[in-house]
């Protein structure tokens, strides 16, 4: 076996095709459509293991070896001054724009980013590259580039040690230089780490899809098979002409095709990227040793986006979040304007950065030949100077913004922590959802106006108060204490002695059932209920229904998530027998509005019938107890206040209006409860907790006079849910019948 020939040159077709993966990375990254853009990234993938390897091969066959330092020094140079401008400048803005602890965080993502190691911060720290319902970093996308740049740092030395390997097997031929040497060594490396990724892909991906996705070892394989595809140039070269645009085209089609029919619910890679890698591979061979006429990728347009493809990739993420969050991801701004501002600045970065600095002697080692630096002078003294001018306002420029941002960092930063962080008032101060009135001369409809004069306040408000509660930056950590501190939301029997609440003289039990949307009205429902003589014991169990329905976990659509849906038909069948095995006195249920979501039964009215009928299944199976049921509404869902936040909007930014959904699922509820009771002859009230939180006209604040409702777009914050205990009251003494 010898080494091929000519393993590299340059190819417009596979320039052309960086640009189509951009265009469809950045639809779905602005609009979520098509709904699979992620495969772009296994094109990316598939194209730099191919190219980077095709031209360590081409330097050994010229040189005899591979020069690790000027390999390192070229990529610097390619990589580094465009993406340092990006990191600096979206800091920068994030210190501006965001509260103070996701600007911090953002920081934190810009130096692991640096480190090259962007991926593993990310999946460390649990982050779902889908979870778009989530704040999200401006930098999360550097996660792939992380993978490429730890690529190309270890890449050239292994090609580098199977060459010469290969090199001592074929040295009793005593070859001469660029003469035959065995390449077999070679590819047979190459592949066993591939198959050992895809293997580790394979595993990680059912195991835990959220790491596998952001993870080098599993995207490994996929570099591999482009590095393997140097190797058939002789066989590629043989493919008749013919036969080249059928391939090309088969293969983009393919492309496309997953592109729009792979959803984020896929446990990714896993065995669905050997389709688009598939077809990035049929792209590249059908062009090597002549042209495969895929006019889609070799016309001017194509070309030049792949051109810019790094610098666009760079840009668009950090523009696109900043725009969502300034001016709201419905807006025409938003929608229309950040491609082209994203394209347009990426085409600057390139003229003006990049470019300059990538065909510049930047890191080059200076000749201490005094004839040769005569001979270089007259050849190259021009363009040196042009060069050389360019990098060094590039470098001036580059230096500049970067003074500014550890100006910023080191002088602005405490002061803005001082401002963007508020000092959490008393609950009461201003309009608070928490009764002052005396004992005994409220009723629901004075404590529902009550709440109604927060909300109205909240929508009123024109700019953040001073003294919120808890602080923006707070929020997202303020969940409920019997969530966060106790470790009560997935009750079992490791822990099921332990998550009860009130005092052990209190005479009757109260269960609490459903999901984490449950426990979040913990706060004000524990306070409540021990007032009326009962002890609370959660039997409740995150992103698990009350109802008997399959749902995915954090899945929307296709796939379930790991141990669903096992996990919550298992922990439903447990919190119901160990319920009928207490006898409690009260059953309180609530469902969170995105179950319907979550379920494996696909469409909108095909889920809400099912909900109803898991009801009803789930409530009959509790028919043999005398206690009194009730279910408990959550909360509409809302804007995320950890997101939509910013130093520089208002309030009225963060309103959101009630879904339909929610409303249809309040329907089939009541509903079930009716149909119950009339079975059971007993009474299942509903109590309908919109008005608490959201206007009559169905818009809901991101505050209640000075306090957080929302801790994420779906679970109160504690504070706010403290503030409910005599709504709460009142209501459950109507239901039971008590003063």
């Amino acid at each position: 076996m010898s080494a091929p020939q000519r393993v590299s040159s340059f190819r417009g077709d596979l320039e052309g095709i960086r640009g189509i993966a951009l265009v469809i990375i950045l639809f779905t990254h602005l609009i979520e459509w098509p709904t699979g853009g992620f495969v772009a990234l296994d094109v990316f993938f598939v194209l730099s293991g191919y190219l980077i390897t095709g031209l360590l091969l081409r330097e050994y066959r010229l040189t005899g070896t591979i020069s690790l330092n000027g390999f390192y020094r070229r990529r610097i140079r390619r990589l580094m001054p465009s993406s340092m401008l990006v990191l600096v400048v979206t800091a920068l803005a994030g210190l501006y724009i965001f509260i103070f602890s996701r600007a911090v965080s953002t920081l934190w993502d810009a130096l692991w980013s640096v480190l090259l190691v962007s991926n593993w911060n990310f999946a460390l720290n649990g982050t779902d590259y889908f979870a778009t319902s989530l704040p999200q970093s401006p930098l999360l996308h550097f996660w792939s580039l992380s993978v490429e740049e730890q690529f190309y740092l270890f890449w050239p030395a292994i090609v580098l040690a199977l060459l010469v390997l290969g090199a001592g097997v074929r040295h009793a031929r005593r070859r001469s230089a660029g003469g035959p040497q065995s390449i077999r060594p070679v590819v047979v490396g190459i592949a066993v780490i591939g198959l050992l990724s895809f293997g580790w892909n394979l595993f990680q991906s059912d195991l835990n899809p959220q790491v596998s996705y952001l993870s080098t070892l599993t995207r490994i394989w996929e570099l591999a098979v482009g590095a393997l595809l140097c190797f058939v140039t002789p066989l590629a070269q043989k493919i008749p002409a013919a036969l080249r645009p059928v391939l090309a085209w088969a293969g983009f089609a393919a492309l496309l095709v997953v592109a729009f029919l792979y959803t984020p619910a896929l446990h990714y890679p896993g065995y669905w990227c050997l389709v688009p890698v598939a077809a990035t591979v049929l792209i590249i061979v059908a062009g090597i040793g002549g042209p495969s006429h895929l006019v889609i990728t070799t016309n001017p347009v194509s070309r030049y986006l792949g051109k810019i493809s790094y610098t666009s990739y760079l840009w668009h993420w950090p523009i696109f979040i900043f725009a969502g969050v300034l001016f709201g991801k419905e807006s025409p701004i938003y929608l229309f304007a950040s491609i082209p501002v994203s394209l347009a600045v990426a085409a600057l970065t390139t003229r003006f950065i990049e470019d300059p600095i990538r065909h510049s002697n930047w890191l080059e080692p200076q000749k201490r030949s005094r004839g040769h630096r005569h001979h270089h002078r007259h050849r190259h003294h021009k363009a040196n100077r042009q060069h050389g001018q360019r990098v060094k306002v590039s470098l001036i420029t580059a230096g500049a913004t970067l003074a500014v941002a550890l100006i910023a960092v080191i002088g602005i930063a405490p002061q803005m922590q001082k401002s963007s962080i508020p000092v959490a008032s008393a609950v009461g101060s201003g309009v608070s959802p928490t009764s002052t009135a005396a004992p005994g001369t409220d009723t629901i409809a004075t404590e529902e106006s009550r709440l109604s004069a927060a909300v109205s306040a909240g929508l009123n408000t024109a700019d953040w108060p001073d003294d919120l509660t808890p602080a923006l930056d707070k929020a997202i950590d303020s969940r409920a204490p019997q969530w966060v501190d106790d470790n009560c939301l997935d009750t079992s029997e490791d822990n099921y002695a332990t998550c009860i609440y009130g005092d052990a003289s209190l005479t009757k039990t109260a269960v609490l059932l459903g999901d984490s949307t449950a426990i979040s009205y913990m706060p004000g429902l524990v306070p409540a209920l021990n007032s009326l003589g009962y002890r609370v014991r959660t039997l409740t169990h995150g992103q698990c229904p009350f109802a008997n329905v399959q749902v995915l976990g954090q899945a929307e659509n296709g796939q379930a998530a790991p141990g669903f849906p096992g996990f919550c038909d298992d922990g439903r069948a447990w919190s119901i027998q160990k319920t009928l095995e207490i006898k409690p006195d009260l059953v309180v249920i609530t469902d969170g509005e995105d179950q319907t979501g979550a379920m494996v039964v696909q469409g909108d009215d095909a889920r809400l019938r099912a909900m109803q009928a898991g009801m009803e299944d789930s409530l009959t199976q509790l028919s043999s107890l005398t206690a009194q049921f009730s279910i408990l509404a959550s909360p509409p869902h809302a804007e995320n206040v950890a997101e939509c936040a910013t130093r520089i909007n208002h309030p009225s930014d963060c309103t959101s209006t009630i879904d339909d959904n929610w409303f249809k699922l309040l329907k089939v509820t009541k509903d079930a409860a009716a149909s119950v009771a009339a079975a059971q002859n007993r009474t299942v009230p509903v109590i309908d907790s919109s008005l608490w939180v959201c206007s009559e006209r169905s818009a809901c604040p991101a505050i209640a006079g000075k306090t957080i409702i929302r801790a994420d777009r779906t679970h109160l914050t504690r504070q706010f849910a403290a503030g409910l205990q005599d709504i709460l009251k009142l209501e459950y003494q109507r239901i039971l019948g008590v003063s």
